[in-house]
Order: C-alpha cells, then sequence, then structure tokens
C-alpha cells in the first residue's frame, strides 16, 4: 500500500515537472502566428469586419516588430553585463507608456466606440487577472 502511494506522488511530481511554458518545445511563438491568434481572438470577442480585421493585423504586425526590437536590446544589454541607468530606465518607460498611447489611440480609430469599450473592458480583466496571479506567487 505504501508504495503505491509513493509511486503516485512520484507519478504526480514527474507530471507537474514535465509542464512547461511557451509553445510547442518551449519555444516562442512565431511573430507572425502570435498577430494572427491576437486577430482571431480579438475578432471573437469583437465581432470585427473584414476592414478592421486587415487594419488590426497591420498595425498588431508593426507593433511586434518594435517589441522584438526591444527584446534584442534588452538581450544584447544582458549578455554585455551591463545595465542601463535610472535615467536610461526611466526614459525607456516613458517611451513605452507613449508608444502604448499611440497604440491606443490607432485602436480607438479602428473599432466603433461600442467595440473600443469592450475591448478595454476585456483588457481590464485581463490585467486584473496578472495582477490577482502575481499576488498569489508572493
Amino acid at each position: 500500500m505504501k508504495t503505491w502511494i509513493v509511486a503516485m506522488i512520484m507519478v504526480m511530481g514527474l507530471t507537474a515537472s514535465a509542464q512547461h511554458r511557451g509553445g510547442k518545445d518551449g519555444k516562442r511563438m512565431a511573430p507572425e502566428d502570435r498577430v494572427t491568434m491576437q486577430v482571431t481572438k480579438m475578432t471573437k470577442a469583437l465581432d470585427l469586419t473584414e476592414k478592421q480585421q486587415g487594419e488590426l493585423k497591420q498595425l498588431l504586425t508593426e507593433k511586434n516588430k518594435e517589441h522584438e526590437a526591444i527584446i534584442a536590446k534588452r538581450k544584447a544589454f544582458k549578455e554585455g553585463g551591463e545595465k542601463p541607468s535610472r535615467e536610461e530606465r526611466e526614459a525607456i518607460k516613458a517611451r513605452m507608456t507613449e508608444e502604448r498611447k499611440a497604440v491606443n489611440e490607432k485602436i480607438r480609430k479602428i473599432l466603433t466606440p461600442e467595440q473600443f469599450e469592450k475591448f478595454e473592458k476585456i483588457k481590464e480583466q485581463r490585467q486584473e487577472r496578472m495582477k490577482n496571479r502575481k499576488q498569489k506567487r508572493n
């Protein structure tokens, strides 16, 4: 009986440790696939038209290219062993906030007022879930 219990605990432990984050093989999703998935989710949630889908796809593709460049720059900093100064970090943070506002305004122009309101509500719910997860981890 004890051996069965020990065996079950080991199997459960192995199963939990075998789970990993990310897509297939633990790699990140390709930018094009990520954009397609985002547009598909937004289409289902907001009932987008073909024109809106095309405009959002273009906007998100542009945004993802910029994001990939930022990630590459951050990796270069890490590999170099350097850390940005406080002023550089604050400048990066301010730039990101401005970019986020600009993207939000572009999305506002693409969506109808009702769709944008629903989009904002979904975004707030997602932020709340992330905040709760962070609190649970700490």
